[in-house]
């Protein structure tokens, strides 16, 4: 599933562009019966979705409760990604305005396979993100416990504490 459509393509950038990069014969293509935009539109959804997924920090299911502001963004960063495919098709069509907006995408779907929430969207933690917590060493000091009363017999504390534990506070 798509996060534009054929007609979001053609809302954002110029739709005789758009359907003269979709055509292999010369004659512009119908954009809303494109088969190769619509393979673009897709494999850009694609391309957004493995971004997404490579921070660890998001589900695919968040973007498809976007609306509003967010939506649209998204909808314009599918729709970038899909020119730039449209445009690698007919190399020779890239002037300085689309190579512009190819780059901004590019740049985008970096930030957020880094993890930058550049789509509003509610921050999810992985499971596999473990947090350990636990007193610190001058806390067990301080509790006085048995171990520390019998210094000889036991062994000290810093030594049965995990080492990122046995720094004082």
């Amino acid at each position: 599933m798509g996060y534009a459509t054929p007609a979001d393509l053609v809302t954002f950038f110029n739709e005789v562009l758009v359907e003269d990069l979709a055509s292999d014969s010369g004659v512009p293509e119908d954009a809303a019966a494109s088969e190769r935009i619509q393979a673009c539109l897709d494999a850009a959804s694609g391309r957004v979705e493995a971004a997404l997924l490579t921070s660890g920090r998001y589900r695919v299911e968040d973007l498809q409760g976007l609306s509003g502001n967010s939506g649209w963004y998204l909808k314009w960063l599918v729709c970038a990604i899909a020119l730039g495919y449209l445009v690698f098709n007919r190399i020779a069509r890239l002037d300085e305005g689309t190579k512009a907006i190819i780059e901004q995408a590019e740049k985008q779907l970096e930030l957020l396979s880094k993890g930058v929430n550049i789509l509003n969207l509610p921050e999810k933690v992985q499971a596999t993100e473990i947090a350990v917590q636990g007193p610190i060493l001058a806390e067990r000091i301080a509790l006085n416990l048995l171990p520390m009363r019998t210094k000889n017999f036991y062994p000290s504390e810093a030594q049965r504490l995990p080492l990122d534990r046995t720094f004082s506070e």
